[in-house]
């Protein structure tokens, strides 16, 4: 999501929040009913102790469990129904290295920059694993070395990019990666991974919870129990030595605050946001952006580069009656023979008589913008997906 609108960023923000806390709820509830232990971890413990809640700047929710207690869950969360939904390694589109998901089926969050036709994308809050490891900081080295490189691996293959810190390997090292790794299916670098989680020495007293380039080296007797305190409107399960746990997360100053400049949200800042639709529909305005039905006026909203891209695959066939845009200076000007206009011009139709595609990076924004100017039937238009299928016939056109 972009956050060149401030008013439409906190809004949304606010938002999430909302669905994030129903979502700690419903998980709360489940884990309690099944004697399942869960805790507040990361920048959620951190809310928990310095704020009471969220922290003012932050847009996610953290918890963990432990490993063994997976498959309970998988369980419980299906006696809840289809507006929610646990996003674990079964799922191939949507599992990110070690965290699983639980979101709300009714909402939408994506981040259109790793999209996949097939993916899943309610609003969700992060559930990390909390693994066994080796008290050896040989072994330890060596454990999390090899993590990264499988994760690395494994996004490498899920985006058909290399991963930051995949591309900043000494050149061997990344043939040989590649030679290890390059025939396997995503699945199977999956498989390896489970089997490495757990690996630990014979008695080890010592736990870690495994992310890309993450895995803080955490005892286990910190989790022997769990303390309830205060988190918005809820009481969060934290573990019993949240001190220790904050200072190796953190460091031994993490009650003070960051500098300004660093209190900033890193999670949503890309994301196209939607509380009110459920993700299914928002991908069936994503792949219907070109099926306009008889008697709608197509209307495209955005008039840079990316209408441009829609007007070179599209323009023939599905040719706009207008084109909107917020910049004045456009207005009575016209793009490949289509005028350019304000937004007013939405006011003289009634909303079901517009087919309205936005063609503009600030999906945010305008979908924003047309909410509060009526029920106008919008979609959205990504190059990406259309250079990726423009050949399989969208909207009619091969």
């Amino acid at each position: 999501m972009s956050i060149a609108d401030d008013e439409v960023y906190t809004e949304q923000l606010s938002e999430v929040r909302e669905v994030q806390t129903d979502l700690v709820k419903q998980l709360l509830q489940l884990c309690k009913k099944h004697e399942i232990e869960i805790f507040a971890v990361y920048g959620t413990l951190l809310g928990t102790i310095r704020h009471s809640g969220y922290i003012p700047w932050d847009d996610d929710v953290d918890l963990a469990i432990w490993r063994e207690d997976i498959d309970a869950l998988k369980e419980a969360v299906q006696e809840i129904g289809s507006d929610y939904c646990l996003i674990t390694d079964e799922d191939e589109n949507d599992y990110y290295c070690n965290v699983m998901k639980f979101q709300n089926n009714n909402t939408t969050c994506i981040n259109f920059d790793c999209f996949s036709p097939g993916g899943s994308y309610g609003i969700w809050i992060d559930i990390e694993i909390i693994d066994s490891t080796f008290s050896s900081s040989i072994l330890r080295f060596c454990k999390n070395w090899l993590l990264d490189c499988l994760f690395e691996c494994m996004l490498k293959k899920q985006y058909e990019t290399c991963a930051l810190y995949f591309a900043e390997r000494k050149k061997t090292v990344r043939k040989v990666l590649n030679c290890l790794f390059s025939k396997l299916s995503r699945k199977q670098l999956q498989q390896l991974l489970n089997w490495l989680y757990p690996i630990h020495g014979l008695s080890s007293c010592y736990c870690s919870i495994y992310y890309y380039h993450q895995y803080p080296f955490l005892e286990k007797k910190w989790f022997q129990s769990a303390k309830m305190e205060s988190f918005e409107n809820l009481l969060m399960p934290i573990p019993s030595e949240n001190c220790k746990c904050l200072e190796r997360f953190y460091g031994a100053g993490y009650m003070e605050l960051p500098l300004e400049e660093e209190r900033k949200p890193k999670h949503l800042i890309n994301m196209f946001i939607d509380a009110d639709t459920p993700y299914s529909v928002t991908l069936q305005h994503i792949w219907n952006f070109a099926n306009v039905e008889e008697g709608k006026h197509l209307v495209l909203w955005g008039a840079g580069n990316m209408c441009d891209h829609y007007l070179r695959n599209f323009g023939e066939v599905h040719r706009p009656e207008w084109i909107i845009d917020n910049n004045s200076d456009k207005w009575g000007t016209e793009k490949a023979k289509c005028p350019i206009v304000g937004p007013d011009i939405l006011q003289q139709y009634e909303p079901e008589k517009i087919h309205l595609v936005i063609c503009n990076i600030y999906y945010a924004e305008i979908v924003s913008q047309v909410k509060k100017m009526g029920n106008y039937d919008y979609y959205i238009y990504l190059e990406r997906y259309v250079d990726a299928h423009i050949h399989e016939g969208i909207g009619g056109v091969r």
